[in-house]
C-alpha cells in the first residue's frame, strides 16, 4: 500500500494530472529546485545523520550468480506515460542525477528515489515526482518483487534508465564495501527494447524482453550494449525487507517511505 511520504506537500500532486504534466508545469532548472529535490526525507521531516561506513542492523541479501528471472508484469500503463516524456525532461532530469558515473556517459536517468550517499538503504529520499508517478511505478514494482515474499518490501532506489541506440554501459561492479549494494536486490524491468539490446553479467549476455522482471547481480562485473536503432528504456529499482529493520527510528523511517 502507498503511504504518505513526508511533510512536503505539493498541491499539484493531489490533482488528477498525468505524470508528464508535472514536469511541464513546474519547470526543470534553478538552484532552488535542485536543493528541494536533494532533500533527504525522514519520518519527522528532518535530515538524517550521516550513516556509518558499513550499515548495521540489516542483513545482506542473497544475490543470484548472474540473473534471476522474476516473471512477467503488466507495464502497459507505465510504458504509455514514459512514452510521453519529452527530450527536455530526459536531459534536465539526467543533469541532476546523483548516479552520474562515467560508465553511464551514454545512459540518461530519471530518478524518483535514491539512497543518501549510496550508503545505507534505510536512508533514502524521494523526489517530488515520486508522489505523481508512484501509483504506476508500484503497480509494476510490487508484483515484480513478490517472489521474495517480503513482509514489508521497501524500495529505496527507483529510476528510469535510457541507454541510447548504438551505445554501451561500460562493464563495472557496483562495489561491496561501505555501501548499500550488498543489502538490496537490484531489479530491471524493460519498458522499451530491441533485439540488439543485451545485458552482460559475469560472462553471460542476455536480452531482456519487455515486461519481464529480472534481478541482476550488481556485485559481479556487468554492463550493457544497445546495438539497435532505438533507445532501450528500463525501470530499475532496488528492494529489501523493511520488516527486518532493528532500530526503532529506522523502522519508522522505512515504513513512512514505502
Amino acid at each position: 500500500m502507498l503511504r504518505r511520504l513526508s511533510d512536503i506537500s505539493f498541491t499539484l500532486f493531489q490533482q488528477e494530472n498525468a505524470p508528464c504534466q508535472y514536469y511541464h508545469s513546474r519547470g526543470f532548472s534553478g538552484a532552488d529546485r535542485n536543493a528541494t529535490l536533494r532533500r533527504v526525507e525522514t519520518h519527522e521531516g528532518r535530515s538524517a545523520a550521516a550513516p556509518a561506513a558499513e550499515p548495521s542492523g540489516i542483513a545482506r541479501v542473497r544475490k543470484p550468480t548472474r540473473f534471476r528471472a522474476l516473471g512477467s508484469v503488466d507495464v502497459q500503463a507505465l510504458r504509455r506515460q514514459v512514452g510521453r516524456l519529452s527530450e527536455r525532461v530526459w536531459r534536465q532530469e539526467d543533469a541532476i542525477k546523483e548516479n552520474a558515473y562515467r560508465c553511464f556517459d551514454h545512459t540518461q536517468h530519471i530518478v524518483f528515489r535514491f539512497i543518501e550517499g549510496n550508503r545505507d538503504p534505510r536512508r533514502f529520499y524521494s523526489q517530488p515526482s515520486w508522489a505523481v508517478w508512484s501509483p504506476m511505478l508500484l503497480a509494476v514494482m510490487e508484483p515484480a518483487a513478490a517472489p521474495y515474499r517480503f513482509q514489508e518490501p521497501a524500495f529505496p532506489k527507483v529510476m528510469l534508465a535510457r541507454l541510447k541506440a548504438g551505445h554501451v554501459i561500460e562493464r563495472h561492479d557496483d562495489g561491496e564495501t561501505g555501501c548499500s549494494h550488498p543489502f538490496v536486490h537490484k531489479i530491471h524491468v524493460p519498458l522499451e527494447t530491441n533485439p540488439g539490446a543485451l545485458v552482460h553479467v559475469d560472462g553471460e549476455d542476455l536480452h531482456l524482453e519487455v515486461g519481464q522482471a529480472w534481478e541482476i547481480n550488481n556485485l559481479a562485473r556487468h554492463g550493457a550494449v544497445n546495438r539497435g536503432r532505438t533507445d532501450r528504456i528500463h525501470l530499475v529499482f532496488e528492494v529489501f525487507e523493511g520488516a527486518q529493520v532493528t532500530m526503532p527510528e529506522d523502522r519508522q523511517r522505512t515504513a513512512a517511505r514505502t
